[in-house]
């Protein structure tokens, strides 16, 4: 049901290349429109569905018809007991036939249960797969997203600093007018502004840059004016055995059994190459041939047919043995691997859960130095605009509040990519 309600989202456009407010939804829906990987894996999905029919496994009968007319010319010598002597050049003949054949297999060792229960489980891998991919698209589109979020709000931090250290020149010029202040003061306070301006330029650049990204995601390639206008929050609710409970839902660890099951029933597919196989046939015919030149100048016949085929394999250079050792084998590996890929989404999760929690303490933490940062910075300039406050007790503020700006913003970003791969791999995304 999920992943009908996702492919929904793959044929109908949401937004227009020009516009620039773009919500985290808007951005999901055309990056999963538009995501080559996601078209490839949705094909191989529907081909798998297409694949998955009584037909493809021999369970429906077949039927077959056929026909000829030919048109001849026959040139005759026949020479008979008694001494007749028939001679004829471009005799005409002509030959007609028709056939209606059906054929349908009564038994053949269980194969096509076993073939009918492959093209299943084939189809459910061919989901998973096309599940896996979406969900690692839009796991890719929430970083994205929230990165530009990210750039933005350190570049507010920039803006508001450098404005800080404008406010200082103006006041340290206007002391310099009235010989309350030095040289070295203000050619500091000159240096920090040019210093917070170039800070502020690159920032500039690494926002369009994470645009720029955010617009490839979204097929829309060159497009830097894309502005997202969903805030980051935080799920802080994602519980540990959650998220155990949640994994077996994983696409990939669906796909993973679903390979075994494949390779289990390829196994019967071989064994049942043993055993008898016993066809109903039946058919009606038609056959018609006239000729100017022989003794039968008309011969006709027509009428319906039916019969049992019984084939029994006997014996094929020992061929089936090998394939069935090198299924078992298959079969052995498939459940290998689906173990493989369990104890790898466990560990994954497990560290990933570790980061997320680390994280969302920090951000507290974070929230708070910001706070007060920013609060110390107000205080000393305004000091400062009294004479309260030196020189370098404001440029430590503002280094301080710069600082904290960035990782609360680096730290908020890390916690959203832990939550938004977590979801992933609980297969959540989106909620």
């Amino acid at each position: 049901m999920k992943l009908k309600r996702l492919l929904i989202l793959l044929f109908f456009p949401v937004f227009a290349t020009g516009q620039t407010g773009l919500s985290l939804k808007e951005a999901m829906d055309r990056a999963l429109q538009n995501n080559l990987e996601v078209r490839l894996a949705r094909n191989n999905a529907e081909a798998a569905e297409w694949n998955n029919h009584p037909g493809v496994a021999g369970a429906l009968p077949t039927v077959n018809l056929s026909g000829g007319d030919v048109q001849q010319s026959t040139n005759i010598y026949q020479k008979l007991a008694n001494g007749t002597i028939i001679e004829r050049d471009g005799a005409a003949g002509n030959t007609m036939n028709g056939a209606l054949a059906v054929s349908y297999t009564l038994f053949n060792g269980y194969r096509i249960s076993a073939t009918r229960e492959r093209l299943a489980r084939l189809q459910e891998a061919g989901d998973a797969q096309l599940l896996s991919q979406i969900q690692s698209t839009l796991a890719a589109v929430i970083g994205r997203y929230y990165d530009v979020q990210r750039q933005e709000q350190v570049g507010q931090a920039l803006t508001r600093s450098r404005d800080f250290v404008a406010e200082r020149v103006k006041v340290l010029e206007t002391r310099a007018r009235v010989g309350l202040a030095n040289d070295a003061d203000l050619f500091q306070a000159r240096i920090d502004l040019n210093a917070s301006e170039q800070a502020l330029s690159a920032q500039q650049l690494a926002i369009r840059q994470a645009k720029l990204d955010l617009s490839r995601l979204l097929a829309v390639p060159g497009d830097s004016t894309l502005s997202p206008t969903d805030s980051l929050i935080l799920d802080q609710s994602i519980r540990q055995d959650s998220v155990r409970s949640y994994l077996q839902r994983n696409p990939d660890y669906v796909a993973a059994g679903a390979q075994v099951v494949i390779n289990e029933q390829l196994e019967r597919e071989i064994n049942a190459q043993r055993l008898p196989s016993l066809r109903l046939n039946g058919g009606y015919n038609f056959q018609r041939s006239q000729s100017e030149a022989g003794f039968s100048l008309i011969n006709q016949s027509y009428g319906p047919n039916i019969g049992l085929s019984l084939q029994v394999p006997i014996y094929n250079g020992g061929a089936f043995e090998r394939q069935h050792r090198v299924a078992k084998l298959q079969t052995e590996n498939a459940r290998i691997q689906q173990q493989n890929v369990e104890q790898g989404l466990l560990s994954e999760a497990l560290k990933t859960y570790a980061a997320y929690r680390t994280a969302l303490e920090q951000v507290g933490l974070q929230e708070e130095n910001e706070q007060l940062s920013r609060r110390l910075l107000d205080i000393l300039s305004q000091r400062f605009a009294t004479s309260q406050a030196t020189v370098l007790d404001l440029r430590a503020a503002q280094a301080s509040y710069e600082a904290t700006a960035a990782s609360l913003a680096n730290v908020r970003y890390t916690a959203k990519l832990a939550e938004t791969e977590l979801k992933r791999l609980m297969n959540r995304l989106p909620e």
